[in-house]
This record gives C-alpha cells, structure tokens and sequence, in this order.
C-alpha cells in the first residue's frame, strides 16, 4: 500500500501483524532529483528498524514499486526486529 506522508523520503507503508511500517527511499546525496539506487530504510514509529541494501539484494533500485515490495517481502518474512 503507498500513501503520502510529510517526509519527502518516505514512499508508502506496509501494514503487518497489526503494525504500520514506513518505507523510506531517499533521495541520492548527489542527485537530488533522483532516488539513491543502492538503499531504502524500514521505520516503525519513527525509529529506524532496518536498512534494505540493494546490493544485498542483487539488484539497484529502480521504482518505488519496487522498493515498496521488497520491503512487504523482508517485513512479511520477519527481517525486521523491534
């Protein structure tokens, strides 16, 4: 699920087990017309529970969408820890 927040970062969140997980993808430091292709971060109540390397994932990020399912993939099958 995407929804608009006031943090420019953030893409949507992710709803499991009764929790709400914002997904972040920030901009690239260099480039701030374009996302950082190699990472996106797991928020919980505004504290930062993971990071999702692209790297460790085989493959740069190229779409919110994307990003969006990767995230639902690593919250569904338990990678973050509270």
């Amino acid at each position: 699920m995407t929804t608009k927040t006031q943090h420019p970062d953030t893409i949507g969140t992710v709803t499991w087990e009764g929790k709400t997980y914002e997904i972040d993808w920030p901009f690239d430091i260099n480039d701030e017309t374009k996302r950082d292709p190699l990472i996106a971060v797991v928020y919980l109540d505004g504290v930062q529970l993971a990071d999702l390397p692209a790297e460790g994932l085989g493959v740069p990020f190229t779409s919110k969408q994307q990003v969006m399912r990767i995230a639902r993939n690593f919250i569904k099958s338990g990678g973050v820890e509270e």
